[in-house]
């Protein structure tokens, strides 16, 4: 489903619920089996961290930085990433950021391109429809998935030597 998002998000700027939906599906399913297998408090953590970031998703929905898309993926993601560690959701966010700063520069300099002729990537050249915000949290999403030393280095740098 990650592709399909991707692609919606930056021809659409939307995020298709039933897709999103998808995803939430799967969180709950592994929350129930971590509660069935006796991970209670596991379980609990991955409640709280994704209810924290719908909150502040919709603080932001509300201020015109994220669409709901954006809020309700954060949210399942956050859940899903939190039953890892603190670090692991630390990083998601953290690296998601980064990429959003990322592709904010590439479409500066495909603005700039367009001045001057054809932008290098049409698709994100437009600055006036926003970041689609919901590849950058799922490439921040695989990657902590997919590198637990990602967790490691966030936790390294929060905890301190």
């Amino acid at each position: 489903m990650t592709p399909a998002l991707v692609r919606i998000d930056i021809a659409e700027r939307r995020l298709p619920n039933v897709l999103v939906g998808v995803a939430a599906g799967a969180w709950g399913v592994s929350t129930v089996l971590l509660v069935a297998g006796g991970g209670i408090a596991t379980a609990a953590t991955s409640l709280a961290f994704a209810l924290v970031a719908a909150v502040l998703g919709l603080v932001a929905a509300i201020a015109g930085g994220l669409g709901m898309g954006d809020v309700k993926l954060g949210a399942v993601l956050s859940g899903l990433v939190a039953t890892a560690s603190p670090a692991a959701l630390l990083g998601l966010w953290a690296l998601a950021g980064t990429f959003a700063v990322g592709v904010a520069g590439v479409r500066a300099l495909g603005s700039r391109s367009r001045r001057a002729g054809t932008p290098p990537w049409p698709e994100l050249a437009s600055v006036s429809r926003g970041i689609p915000f919901g590849p950058c949290l799922l490439a921040a999403f695989w990657c902590v998935v997919a590198s637990p030393s990602v967790a490691v280095a966030v936790d390294a740098v929060v905890t301190g030597p």
